[in-house]
């Protein structure tokens, strides 16, 4: 379902079901997904866009659930000047997996002569890109990007602890003969 693309503000909703394998346990599953999205464009220098998907997978077998996972999403633009604008991106991602059960009799599966364990993790990205066009064919971008993850040796800890950095620079030039 979509609104129509209005000047400043515009959305959209897709919900999904259907059939999906669920590769882990070599069983059936069915995955429900809904994802949405809001566009506003407050003003001609400056866009937002909102997205969040939900996806829930559960087992053909007895209903339960094997995986879910929450991403959403706030990217914001903003162009200064015709040659100068910046660029803001936070994705966080909150996932689970249930046990991994046997597709036939729905007992834990033996990997590796190990019953692994249920998983769930979250994690943030942050990234930030500053880009600057002078003239055409001359431009520069520098960017920063960031990922967190919640403490591993700590499940139940509730921050989030900063796992790499980057950053990036990209200059071009084209040569006018």
């Amino acid at each position: 379902m979509k609104t129509p693309i209005f000047r400043t503000l515009n959305a959209q909703l897709d919900a999904q079901r259907g059939p999906v394998a669920i590769f882990a346990e070599g069983s059936a599953g069915r995955e429900t997904r809904v994802s949405t999205t809001v566009s506003a464009r407050p003003t001609g220098s400056i866009r937002m866009e909102a997205t969040a998907t939900y996806s829930r997978i559960t087992r053909d077998r007895d209903g339960s659930e094997f995986a879910r996972t929450v991403i959403p999403r706030i990217k914001v633009e903003y162009q200064v000047a015709r040659p100068l604008f910046f660029r803001m991106v936070a994705e966080y991602q909150s996932q689970r997996q249930g046990v991994l059960l046997d597709a036939i009799d729905g007992l834990p599966l033996l990997v590796r002569g190990v019953f692994p364990a249920a998983k769930s993790g979250t994690g943030l990205r942050l990234d930030w890109l500053a880009s600057y066009k002078p003239t055409p064919g001359t431009v520069a971008f520098f960017g920063y990007g960031s990922s967190m993850t919640a403490d591993r040796l700590d499940p139940l800890a509730n921050h989030l602890v900063r796992m790499n950095d980057g950053f990036f620079l990209k200059i071009a030039y084209q040569i006018r003969g």
